[in-house]
């Protein structure tokens, strides 16, 4: 009887000492996960912030060389070499000063769009090239897309997935991070107002 009892004693603490194991595995397992996925985020956050800053200083003219992918990939950056000593946050902000990003101020030709596109596309690759996409458009103060529907700053094409475009233009696939950044603009009724530079990244797999 002692023997049996010592046994199952032992079978016990086996169970006990199993289970103990396993839940701890799992603990750090799953920290160790959560802690790589905020540096992650954080890295994102703070490369995309940076990819903004560039916009004020980065003169279109250089990006005419840069290939355009996704929605975009019907433009050519080749026509910004029109456009030298022109920022990429200058033409953006004389494209959406009546109200709506399509490379056009009324009927003169201010690419403000294609030159985001361009930039993002040459900014961004390295969050491409490692499994991301990403998404970007212009939000009045009111959070209303300023982007005509012509083409779509986005390294994906949009409109072969209906529901896919529309959860990426919502910045709502799984594992978004959003980043909004000021972008202070004239309008010619309004005077200054303060829009919205929206960039949605998200990892493809």
């Amino acid at each position: 009887m002692k023997g049996q009892a010592s046994l199952v004693d032992g079978i016990l603490f086996f169970l006990v000492v199993s289970g103990a194991v396993a839940l701890i595995f799992f603990f750090l397992s799953s920290y160790g996960y959560a802690q790589s996925e905020a540096l992650t985020s954080s890295y994102i956050v703070d490369y995309v912030q940076d990819t903004i800053k560039a916009l004020y200083y980065t003169d279109v003219s250089k990006l005419n060389t840069t290939t355009l992918s996704g929605s975009a990939s019907i433009m050519s950056c080749e026509d910004l070499k029109a456009y030298p000593s022109n920022s990429v946050a200058m033409l953006l902000k004389k494209d959406i000063s009546d109200d709506v990003l399509n490379d056009t101020y009324y009927k003169v030709e201010q690419p403000g769009k294609l030159a985001l596109a361009c930039a993002l596309s040459e900014y961004l690759q390295p969050l491409v090239y490692t499994g991301y996409g990403y998404y970007a458009t212009v939000l009045s103060p009111t959070d209303e897309p300023l982007s005509s529907p012509y083409y779509n700053i986005s390294s994906e094409i949009l409109s072969v997935d209906l529901n896919k475009a529309a959860a990426i233009e919502n910045c709502s696939m799984p594992g978004t991070i959003v980043i909004n950044a000021p972008f202070r603009t004239v309008d010619e009724n309004m005077g200054e107002v303060d829009d919205k530079l929206r960039i949605c990244v998200w990892p493809k797999s």
